[in-house]
């Protein structure tokens, strides 16, 4: 088995988002205030669910991306063989996020980053059942 590239630093879990139109109404400060408190909360949970327990990847990468119009849902790419992450990403409507409060973009981006990392467990047979339980306690 080849050893899984590892990270140039000692995160387990990033969450990176992408506002992808300038007209989103969305003010930029909030937004990334809101995404970094998820990332935040979510990365020690997400490590302690043993999610990375004998996985073929090392951390997971999400990207949270604010699209105009018809957001697809959670995909997973094949994993980095340069940093050994597992890249992810999903899709959300901006016309959903226009006047949110940063605790409003919070709770949103919070479940957008478990509905993708449920999707990545299904897929990988990861444990997910804590992450299910967060997100229906949303």
């Amino acid at each position: 088995m080849t050893e899984v590239a590892r990270p140039p630093h000692d995160r387990k879990l990033t969450i990176g988002l992408s506002i992808g139109y300038p007209s989103s109404g969305i003010p930029s400060r909030f937004s990334w205030l809101a995404m970094e408190a998820v990332n935040e909360e979510l990365e020690p949970l997400f490590v302690d669910t043993g999610f990375l327990t004998d996985a073929p990847f090392f951390w997971v990468t999400i990207i949270i991306y604010v699209v105009p119009e018809k957001p697809r849902g959670a995909r997973c790419y094949p994993i980095n063989k340069k940093y050994g992450d597992l890249p992810l990403e999903i899709e959300l409507d901006g016309t959903d996020l226009r006047g949110k409060s940063t605790e409003e973009l919070t709770c949103y981006f919070r479940a957008a980053a478990l509905n993708t990392l449920i999707h990545a467990g299904k897929k990988y047979g990861k444990p997910i059942e804590v992450l299910e339980r967060l997100l229906a306690a949303q």
